[in-house]
């Protein structure tokens, strides 16, 4: 462990005047103790004297959080150090818990770190084979572009580079590039709402995702990107607030090249059909989005959405912001004026990696 670094942490946690001056998000609470605590633990710092005063200090602000009252005890003993990877680039420290998601080709990771004396935290993005170290490294090109050309008003609707670096494993010596990006709490990927309702949503809510899909895509072809894989597992929804993020800008291009890598299960189901040897334009993406929308109906009973979303994948289709004023329309004719509708998962719903 960097000693600059570790410092870092015991200063964060000498500082600390409350629970929550540490646990500041409840919902990663113990991820955030566990990290502290294998940080500190004198068994990883033996020639700082610090660290025994620390460890304590960490484990009554634990207690205390989960209202358990102690007394100190003095000269901590060696105990049992969560487990967690770390991951070192020039500009920060991970601290990377279990898996969350495994996609086609990257396994996705929460990741931790500390940014000048704030807790943070972001998604961890790595390859399983150095063979796709490309594929990560045109996601931040792609990002970058988004970053430079979407207004700052619009950039909630993709994701945000934190951090990108090469990864050395210490036992094989391969080198993997890897992407941090902001994280996404409590969103869920429309291939889970799928998994989760296999006989489709109710119509109300394909329409607010809709509307921001649009508006998420119209964004990114105006600063010159094609998304190029807009799949049920790429979009990203946060039940409560209904926000929309389209992630995994991997297979993106700039707008009149052509795609130079593809998912090879939509391939092969025809999801792209003529596209793969044409130069890039918007239809690809609203084609995609509009079969990732039917599929999200099922057997749902909804007439002139699923027409609506069959004009959408014809050669001669609009741009993503002239739909987004046709759906609108729609919208008004079929419901009339917009109201909240809350969307949840179905009760003990759990995301399998």
């Amino acid at each position: 462990m960097n000693n600059v670094i570790a410092t870092t942490f015991f200063e964060q946690v000498e500082s600390a005047k409350t629970p929550a001056d540490l646990f500041t998000d409840p919902d990663r609470a113990r991820s955030t103790y566990r990290r502290l605590a294998r940080i500190i633990h004198p068994d990883t710092n033996k020639n700082d004297p610090r660290a025994h005063e620390a460890f304590e200090k960490l484990g009554l602000l634990w207690d205390e959080y989960n209202g358990v009252s102690r007394k100190p005890r003095h000269a901590a003993g060696p105990a049992n150090t969560p487990k967690g990877l770390i991951f070192e680039s020039k500009r920060y420290t991970f601290f990377v818990g279990d898996i969350v998601k495994r996609a086609d080709y990257a396994n996705i990771y929460p990741a931790e770190y500390i940014d000048g004396t704030v807790h943070r935290y972001g998604a961890l993005k790595l390859p399983r084979s150095p063979k796709n170290n490309d594929l990560i490294e045109n996601e931040v090109k792609m990002l970058k572009l988004l970053k430079e050309g979407v207004p700052e008003r619009y950039q909630m609707f993709h994701p945000t580079t934190i951090d990108t670096f090469i990864h050395r494993d210490k036992v094989t010596n391969k080198q993997r590039r890897a992407v941090v990006t902001n994280a996404l709490p409590k969103f869920v990927s429309l291939q889970e709402v799928l998994d989760a309702y296999p006989n489709g949503i109710h119509p109300r809510h394909v329409a607010w995702i809709t509307r921001r899909l649009w508006v998420a895509l119209d964004v990114a072809h105006k600063a010159g990107v094609v998304h190029g894989a807009v799949f049920p597992e790429n979009i990203m929804i946060h039940p409560e607030d209904h926000s929309v993020v389209l992630i995994n800008w991997s297979y993106a291009r700039p707008v009149g090249e052509q795609l130079k890598a593809v998912v090879p299960r939509y391939r092969d189901e025809g999801w792209y059909g003529l596209s793969l040897n044409k130069k890039l334009d918007h239809r690809i993406d609203v084609k995609l989005a509009a079969k990732t929308m039917e599929a999200m109906l099922g057997n749902q009973d909804a007439k002139s959405f699923r027409a609506f979303f069959k004009g959408c994948q014809v050669a001669s289709t609009p741009d993503a912001g002239s739909l987004f004023a046709e759906f609108e329309e729609l919208l008004t004719q079929v419901y009339g004026e917009r109201k909240y509708v809350p969307f949840n998962m179905p009760q003990g719903w759990k995301r399998d990696a």
